[in-house]
């Protein structure tokens, strides 16, 4: 396996425009390649435990794991570099990012050689009833930038999935769900797409079991567990949602740890009747999303449920900022929690009178405030649409289909 060969023909496959030619050069490509592709899905890396750990994607790891993991699964780090799908991919295998380039490339020819079928992939069929949106909905969910831009023009599903497969040709192009689902078939084994747990209501198409395009009997590898992690910190700030920028490989725990011998376990035994095993047991057991922000969020409400609504200049392209129903809200820390915060940094706590005057100074600052729209938004989110004359702003693709989306709501106010 060459990889300047792969380089090359990946830059080909990006660099056609005449659709035929692009078929043409698809199928010479898994031709070409068809040998190493059998080789792939033998492979399964044994040594993952000497793989350095990513503490912050066990933190992610959600605790609704299917049955056949009891004993729960392990991340490993991969190099966050728009290639993190494939690095992660590629650690499962052989347990290094080797594979990486290999593996776009081939994930690419599967996308666009199949397009129709991952139009109606049966995880995008199962999530209309789970989570209750419509088809389409959750179809330009599973689109990144690629796909987006092609559905605004030409609003032809076949057409927006065989971008992602162009686009995603690119080195440090990042993936999304349609990449996902091709690279079960590439590996000929099921894929267990790992999302944390979040008040999200499109998380069912995100978390679950991810089946390949073709039976395939007779491979008795395991399956690929990816986690839609985070490359860097979460955002806690009230209001804040999760957003996946990165994938990691979980490994599954077939053992528990053992100890060398019974003396070395009898001399952690303390007075209290426990043991250092235990005790980093339970100091182990899995955070959830929610532990993250330091303070529990709270439970939600009649009118959060409505979708209720925030001033925000951070957040997103939008003047206020909306909830809607079915996402995450982290609370504002109460005056309690302040002076707690405060009294174990060393400071004073916060007085009545401090407090009126800092919401004094809050309100000041909102009368001379100017809000304006601003247009690196329109590459950050290609889904906005910007109103010069009203000043509003919206979502091109519920407009044009006269449709609610929650999720490209919760960006634009309309």
């Amino acid at each position: 396996m060459n990889i300047s060969d792969i380089s090359a023909d990946l830059r080909k496959l990006q660099q056609l425009e005449c659709s035929a030619s692009q078929a043409e050069l698809v199928h010479a490509i898994q031709n070409k390649y068809g040998e190493v592709q059998k080789q792939i899905r033998s492979l399964e890396f044994p040594g993952w435990k000497d793989l350095p750990k990513d503490n912050l994607a066990q933190m992610l790891t959600p605790d609704d794991l299917p049955d056949d993991f009891p004993l729960g699964v392990e991340a490993r780090k991969v190099t966050g570099d728009g290639n993190c799908l494939y690095n992660a991919t590629s650690v499962v295998l052989v347990g290094n990012e080797s594979f990486s380039p290999f593996l776009r490339l081939l994930t690419a020819t599967e996308l666009y050689d199949n397009a129709l079928f991952y139009v109606k992939h049966p995880k995008l069929i199962e999530a209309v009833s789970d989570c209750g949106l419509n088809e389409v909905s959750l179809f330009i969910q599973c689109l990144s930038k690629n796909g987006l831009e092609s559905w605004d023009e030409k609003m032809d599903h076949v057409a927006a999935v065989q971008s992602e497969a162009i686009g995603g040709c690119r080195d440090g192009e990042w993936s999304c769900m349609f990449h996902l689902m091709a690279l079960a078939t590439i590996l000929g084994r099921p894929i267990l797409s790992a999302f944390p747990n979040c008040n999200m209501n499109t998380r069912p198409l995100f978390h679950g079991y991810i089946l390949p395009r073709q039976s395939m009997d007779g491979n008795t590898k395991s399956p690929a567990v990816i986690l839609w992690s985070r490359d860097g910190s979460l955002d806690n700030r009230p209001g804040s949602w999760y957003q996946s920028n990165h994938f990691v490989p979980l490994f599954k725990i077939d053992s528990p740890p053992d100890f060398a011998s019974s003396q070395t376990e009898d001399k952690k035994i303390k007075l209290d009747g426990t043991n250092d095993a235990e005790k980093q047991k339970e100091k182990r057991k899995r955070m959830k999303l929610t532990d993250y922000f330091r303070f529990p969020a709270q439970q939600s409400t009649s009118k959060a449920q409505q979708g209720t609504a925030r001033h925000s200049d951070e957040a997103g392209p939008h003047r206020t900022e909306i909830t809607p129903p079915g996402l995450a809200y982290v609370a504002p820390l109460a005056s309690s929690q302040k002076e707690t915060c405060k009294k174990a940094l060393g400071r004073q706590a916060i007085s009545s009178s401090s407090c009126s005057e800092e919401k004094t100074s809050k309100e000041k600052y909102e009368e001379k405030r100017q809000r304006e729209f601003k247009q690196h938004w329109k590459d950050d989110y290609p889904w906005v649409e910007h109103d010069p004359v009203q000043d509003n702003m919206f979502c091109k693709v519920c407009k044009s289909h006269c449709m609610f989306c929650v999720f490209c709501c919760f960006f634009c106010a309309y």
